[in-house]
């Protein structure tokens, strides 16, 4: 029973340490660190398992390879961060994420006069250095739940108007590369001053980046990006936002840092996000977020990622990764991962895995794999896998492997291609085919193990089948063959595939002066092997029977078995008996036709006459036989 109580009391316990381990703030989590001559970078990874969390901060600025010591017995996650970085950095939670930010200064507010008026509060003051007390210009004054900011100005002072103010009023300045401060005022008195915003929500990432880009460092003010600057991650919520331009909202200057439920830009605007409906009669730019549907006449440009439907008049860019409809006239890229339908007049491009459908009049690019239909009029590109369907007019490549149906004029894979592919001019694995290729003219694989068909079919290994008029096979069957027959004096064939399937490519003629012919014809054959060396050849072939002119038809159709039984290593004896079955519509008047008249054929009508014929030959090698 004593161990039942103790297992029970401890249960208690852990239950309770858990419940409020999670309702405390990350900061303030007690940990236990001893670590001597380690690099910064380690420690701070220490610091982070020890208390449940990730780090976020900009590598460029923290010294991760320099040797530290740290000692934290059971103090809190921020004070053992202090001793670590020497107060020079400031932290901030967002989730389960600490972010840090430089901020070796500190900033002090010199209040000058705040006038409480029947609808508005009007607060004046300097924000100086905490040191030197020179004056800070371009600080941002701002309050968080009014949405309502200033800057100061070369002199450091600022005039902070609010409206619709509550009784406690939350004023807090931020500046790049010192710490935050928030002083929160009550009518006219200060009631106290802190180091810590009371109110607002951060964001883990980097949320500038937009403004980086040709358009973002085209259109965003330059006091929108001071703001950036100097607030950072610090991010609100707003039902409604309208402005006339990227500078002129009813959010201000801070607009970029609230994200909107419904956003409407009578030319354009910019704004943290969007999580409903934003309209641009000519564009839309914002810091983060997208969703759930966003019209711009011109562009959109979105620093976060999309979700829902996208319409870009010329063009959609999203530096993350969507799941949406995105449909544009000109140019849609998104820099992420792609799930959805996408639609481009000119151009598509993903960085990064795509799975949907995506259709273009130009050009279609996928930076990752592809799953699902891909539609470009003159190229599409995948840089990795490729399982679906994918159709151009023009060029088709893949770098990876490719599984599905690809129709082209001209398509390219990388390693292996599972499927079948089509193409007007020609097919290139540069793996293995399992599967078909079909090309108008040719056809290379590196390792065949399915079917080839084309004028040319090339390639690497002696697998698979190859119907072409002329087959290069890597240790394929490559032969010359001389014969005779029945029926022809001289016939002349050159046989090119493998083992499997090989095409032969046909030529006879009769010497005879009284029964002149000439015989083109196309044929198949494989190679059965009975007993060592010997193999049986069947070979089905066509030929057409030229006797005078090429107005009627006449076919001589056979089936031969022969056998082969090599004589050296380059020369081969082909002999064996053959079926034929000849057919023609030729109207005879003239006396010089023996041919037909010999195989007992009545003339004037179309008739089919068949019998039993005979072959022998010599067949030579292009490679000498395999011992």
């Amino acid at each position: 029973m004593k161990h039942g109580a103790a297992a029970i009391y401890l249960s208690i316990l852990l239950t309770f340490l858990l419940i409020e381990g999670r309702g405390q703030s990350v900061l303030d989590r007690k940990v236990f660190i001893q670590a001597n001559d380690i690099r910064l970078g380690t420690a701070l990874q220490l610091i982070a398992d020890k208390g449940g969390f990730k780090f976020s901060y900009n590598s460029n600025i923290i010294p991760l390879d320099s040797v530290v010591n740290l000692y934290a017995e059971n103090v809190s996650i921020e004070e053992a961060l202090d001793r670590l970085l020497s107060k020079q950095y400031e932290y901030r939670q967002a989730y389960n994420f600490v972010m840090l930010r430089y901020a070796p200064r500190e900033l002090s507010m010199v209040l000058q006069e705040s006038v409480n008026y029947p609808s508005l509060f009007v607060i004046r003051g300097q924000i100086v250095d905490s040191q030197t007390r020179l004056p800070v210009m371009y600080a941002s004054v701002y309050e968080k739940k009014l949405l309502q900011t200033v800057l100061t100005d070369r002199q450091g002072f600022f005039t902070l108007k609010l409206k619709n103010f509550p009784q406690a009023i939350n004023i807090t300045v931020s500046k790049e590369n010192y710490k935050e401060i928030s002083t929160v005022f009550l009518a006219e008195v200060i009631v106290r001053p802190s180091r810590r915003g009371v109110s607002g929500e951060y964001r883990d990432g980097d949320l500038a980046r937009v403004e980086r880009t040709r358009l973002g460092r085209l259109l965003v003010t330059s006091e929108q990006k001071i703001q950036s600057l100097n607030i950072g991650n610090f991010i609100a919520q707003a039902p409604v936002q309208f402005s006339l331009g990227p500078g002129l909202s009813t959010h201000g200057s801070l607009s970029g840092q609230v994200v909107n439920r419904f956003s409407f830009n009578a030319t354009g605007g910019y704004t943290a996000g969007v999580q409903g409906m934003e309209i641009g009669l000519l564009f839309n730019i914002n810091k983060k977020d997208a969703g759930w549907f966003q019209f711009g006449g011109a562009f959109n440009l979105t620093g976060g990622s999309v979700s829902g439907l996208q319409i870009g008049g010329l063009y959609n860019n999203v530096l993350d990764s969507a799941r949406a409809g995105q449909i544009s006239l000109g140019h849609n890229r998104v820099a992420g991962s792609f799930h959805g339908m996408q639609v481009g007049g000119l151009y598509n491009q993903v960085k990064h895995n795509f799975d949907g459908m995506q259709i273009s009049t130009g050009h279609n690019r996928v930076g990752g794999s592809f799953k699902g239909l891909q539609l470009g009029a003159v190229f599409n590109l995948v840089k990795e896998d490729f399982s679906g369907v994918q159709l151009s007019l023009g060029y088709n490549h893949l770098q990876r492997n490719f599984n599905g149906f690809q129709a082209g004029t001209f398509n390219h894979t990388g390693n292996t291609a599972s499927g079948i592919r089509v193409a007007l001019i020609g097919n290139i694995s540069s793996g293995s085919t399992r599967g078909g290729q079909a090309a108008g003219i040719f056809n290379y694989s590196k390792e065949l193990n399915g079917f080839q068909a084309g004028l040319v079919n090339i390639s690497g290994t002696p697998g698979g089948y190859n119907f072409g008029l002329i087959n290069i096979v890597k240790g394929g069957y490559h032969r010359l063959s001389l014969s005779a027959n029945e029926s022809i004096d001289l016939n002349l064939a050159l046989k090119t595939g493998n083992q499997n399937l090989y095409t032969a490519l046909l030529y006879g003629r009769n010497a005879s002066s009284t029964n002149k012919l000439q015989a083109i014809g196309l044929g198949f054959g494989k190679q059965l092997s009975i007993y060592k060396d010997l193999s049986l050849n069947p070979e089905i072939s066509s030929r057409y029977i030229h006797q005078g002119n090429w107005k009627d038809t006449n076919l001589l159709n056979r089936l031969d078995l022969n056998l082969d039984y090599p004589l050296a290593k380059w020369i081969s004896l082909n002999t064996g008996p053959a079926f034929t079955v000849f057919y023609s519509n030729q109207s005879v008047q003239k006396k010089d036709y023996a041919f037909l008249k010999d195989k007992g054929f009545e003339f004037g009508n179309p008739r089919y006459r068949g019998w039993v014929g005979w072959n022998v030959g010599l067949s030579f090698s292009a490679a000498p036989r395999s011992q």
